[in-house]
């Protein structure tokens, strides 16, 4: 990793001196340190129009595990969004829905008109039982 360069060293300094950092530069390699420790992959970082962003990814295979137990029996897309403590409909279908279907994890209750209102989503017990 690139030693941290301020832009703003008047920042830097009033930061410091408001306790509201305690080190410049530390933040982003405890953040690499804390994902590792919690067994998530790398967080990925980026700079974009002027603003500095951290991804930092969840424990995918335990969130996909949740999903299949939580939907033992039918649930609506907005059910399972809520359990998982999310709300974006569209990315949640991509990122969920769609590959559980198509690995026949998940199956439609009414397979015939996926966007109907009365949609459930139910797993279909083809899914590993245990927890990583």
């Amino acid at each position: 990793m690139d030693v941290a360069k301020p832009r703003n060293r008047a920042l830097v300094a009033a930061f410091t001196y408001m306790k509201i950092i305690e080190q410049w530069g530390s933040g982003i390699p405890r953040v690499f340190k804390a994902c590792k420790e919690a067994g998530l992959a790398e967080p990925e970082l980026s700079e974009i129009g002027g603003s500095f962003r951290v991804k930092i990814f969840r424990k995918q295979q335990v969130t996909i595990e949740f999903l299949l137990s939580f939907c033992s029996i039918p649930r609506t897309r907005d059910e399972m969004i809520k359990a998982m403590q999310l709300n974006d409909r569209k990315s949640f279908k991509k990122t969920y829905i769609d590959p559980l279907l198509a690995s026949g994890k998940l199956r439609m209750t009414v397979p015939e008109k996926p966007h109907s209102p009365l949609q459930r989503y139910v797993a279909t017990g083809t899914q590993k039982q245990t927890v990583h």
